[in-house]
């Protein structure tokens, strides 16, 4: 849930800039900024200021060239803002054990752990409007049971969401790639149309409509039956290779490999593999594949 005693801050280009001097919290900083806005993050809310606010520059006692020169510099800077900086930037505070939810009509997707200078409990949601395109509202943030659900209905260039220690993260996006690398809770992915890649040391499921399907997952247990799929894609899969585990591998229309050493069947276009990996166990892992061919492969363990 979220922790009433630090809530939701926003930063977007319709605030205010946080007042020079005020009370400061610890370590000197603005109790109204989380330890996660770091100098580097005022210095991004400037830039958004100055992206919003700078063609309202006046320039009537600038000469003709030199303001036509001004307008061409101030153009090609709105460009950049458009294209590179977060419009709204949301932080707040989940709890070890929750869930975050977000949901995605028309928008890549990154999730990632906290950033360096973040504490480890703040999540963060920022979108990133698309080029020469209105500014949409801002995705929505709502509590829900067992955690916090975010919703970005409009397209977007960006949505980048930062993801606390120990929070699983659910991602439903019907329009763009997805990519979670390095979050520490686990995830579970469904993508109608783009690709999905994993990276965690956790575990993950991951269904796929149109688009390919690549997760590495460090975890040595979990709870039942994994299960991925595609429509139409590869699916390439990585797990730990000294893990027990009963394995399920079948495409409509495709080729499967594994170096786990096991055999499968075909029939026409179709195969299937089924077997179990290092004794097997109450563990499993079910990949389908309609139209498109299936990778299980060892990750072993770094020195």
């Amino acid at each position: 849930m979220l922790s009433p005693a630090v809530g939701i801050q926003r930063d977007d280009v319709s605030g205010s800039l946080p007042a020079a001097g005020g009370a400061a919290g610890e370590n000197g900083a603005d109790p109204r900024h989380p330890a996660s806005t770091s100098d580097n993050a005022t210095a991004q809310y400037i830039r958004r200021i100055i992206c919003a606010q700078y063609t309202t520059a006046g320039t009537s006692k600038v000469p003709n060239v030199s303001r036509r020169l001004l307008l061409l510099l101030l153009l090609s800077g709105l460009d950049a803002c458009n294209a590179t900086t977060p419009y709204v930037t949301t932080v707040g505070v989940l709890k070890p054990g929750t869930t975050l939810t977000v949901r995605v009509a028309d928008a890549p997707s990154n999730a990632f752990a906290p950033a360096a200078s973040q504490r480890r409990d703040l999540f963060t949601v920022a979108a990133t409007a698309l080029p020469k395109a209105a500014v949409p509202p801002p995705p929505l943030l709502r509590p829900a049971a067992g955690g916090l659900v975010v919703t970005a209905p409009n397209p977007l260039a960006a949505l980048l969401v930062r993801v606390p220690r120990g929070v699983n993260l659910v991602v439903e996006s019907r329009h763009g790639d997805v990519n979670v690398t390095d979050i520490t809770g686990n995830a579970r992915i469904v993508a109608r149309n783009g690709n999905v890649m994993v990276l965690l040391p956790g575990y993950a499921q991951a269904a796929v409509g149109r688009g390919s399907l690549t997760v590495t997952m460090g975890a040595s247990d979990w709870p039942g039956t994994l299960h991925f799929s595609t429509q139409h894609g590869d699916v390439q899969l990585r797990v730990r290779a000294n893990v027990g585990f009963t394995v399920h591998l079948h495409s409509d229309d495709g080729t499967l490999f594994t170096d786990f050493g096991l055999r499968g069947v075909s029939n026409g276009h179709s195969e299937t593999i089924d077997g179990s990996v290092n004794g097997g166990g109450a563990r499993r892992i079910d990949v389908e594949a309609a139209s498109g061919g299936i990778q299980l492969l060892r990750l072993q363990p770094q020195p």
